[in-house]
């Protein structure tokens, strides 16, 4: 204790004053710094896991629009005149047009309407190797509902994936349908159609078209502060989003990728919030990705707020402090200064008046005059 004492007591007054401003300021800095990194973990925290349930709620409303359009689908695969479509070519042509009369209009009656008059939109696509139905498009679009015919040239290269499936649906995304569509981007719903009288055999594969339009509209019912939604596949490319991002690959923080195969995980960056739920039987993401500048906006401001007040408190100090050093320390320090220059004998000067009757005023009148007697 006396080591630490020691180099305090060879300061002068001044350095001492110098040394207790700091001595004060100090801790209410670390203090405040403290302070506002904890509060901002917490917040960080509560935030995010509150990010976690909503995560949560909102992939079961996804997969619950995904469950409706898998229901839809399974009407259509049941339907009677779906199932007796069949490609021996036994059959007259007139019936096979009828037939597939029936198959389109059926498959335009369940387009579902979405935001801003968009849809979402029913096809089947048929293997006819043999060009039966010659009569009927083969050239597939994305915004309409139809049955499509191909040979194997013009076979579609989702098709096999989607037969080996065994009329499991899933979400893909596609650049375009087939070689001879059109180039547009769409989040679809595929699943094959098996032959439920026969218990084998493949008679298609339904797609639904514009899915990002369904999906969308579950993604806009949840606001985040200036944050980005994506639904994403297993290898993050997106599915869906709150943003005009389909189709493309995003980069997840490290520890983002694993977790729960199953579950949430969430990673807390330096400028953002990611919370991540895995469904890998559905092989799907739902990505929120939160920026931390506006969920910590109103935090900054109250830190600003600290800030201002510890800045107004150092001011005020130093007021005090400077006000003590010319009220007491420069008459003192000229005190000293006359009793180490003074030699008796000698004429001592006029004492100094201060204009106040305080200790120090005292002090040096006294000094004087014991010089003077």
């Amino acid at each position: 204790m006396s080591a630490l004492i020691k180099p305090i007591v060879r300061l002068n007054v001044k350095q001492q004053l110098i040394l207790l401003f700091v001595i004060m300021l100090t801790p209410i800095l670390v203090l405040n710094n403290y302070g506002n990194y904890k509060a901002e973990q917490v917040l960080k925290r509560h935030v995010t896991n509150a990010y976690v349930e909503l995560n949560k709620q909102n992939f079961a409303i996804i997969n619950r629009d995904i469950d409706t359009v898998n229901k839809i689908t399974s009407t259509v695969i049941q339907n009677p005149f779906l199932q007796q479509l069949n490609m021996s070519g036994l059959d007259p042509i007139m019936e096979r047009v009828e037939r597939y009369e029936t198959i389109e209009k059926l498959l335009g009656s369940y387009s579902q309407g979405a935001e801003r008059g968009d849809a979402i939109y029913y096809s089947l696509y048929v293997y006819d190797p043999h060009n039966y139905y010659f009569f009927a498009p083969n050239f597939p679009q994305v915004k309409k509902a139809g049955v499509y015919f191909f040979t194997k040239e013009e076979e579609p290269f989702w098709f096999r994936q989607a037969v080996e499936q065994k009329g499991r649906g899933y979400l893909m995304f596609m650049d375009r349908l087939s070689p001879q569509a059109e180039d547009l981007k769409t989040l679809t719903y595929v699943r094959a159609v098996n032959n439920i009288y026969l218990g084998a055999g493949t008679i298609g594969v339904l797609v639904v078209t514009k899915m990002e339009a369904k999906i969308g509209e579950s993604l806009k019912s949840i606001s985040l502060p200036d944050g980005e939604i994506y639904l994403t596949d297993m290898n993050n490319r997106v599915l869906a989003s709150s943003t005009n991002s389909t189709g493309e690959i995003i980069e997840l923080p490290e520890g983002a990728e694993f977790g729960d195969p199953e579950g949430t995980v969430d990673v807390i960056t330096d400028d953002f919030i990611y919370v991540v739920n895995n469904n890998h039987m559905l092989g799907q993401k739902l990505v929120y990705k939160v920026p931390v500048k506006a969920l910590l906006q109103q935090q900054n401001e109250m830190k600003r707020v600290i800030q201002y007040i510890t800045v107004a408190y150092a001011l005020f100090g130093l007021i005090i402090i400077t006000y003590f050093w010319r009220s007491l320390m420069t008459p003192l320090q000229k005190l000293a200064f006359f009793v180490r220059k003074y030699e008796p004998g000698n004429r001592v000067p006029e004492t100094p008046k201060r204009g106040s009757n305080d200790e120090v005023s005292v002090l040096i009148s006294s000094t004087y005059d014991m010089a003077r007697g």
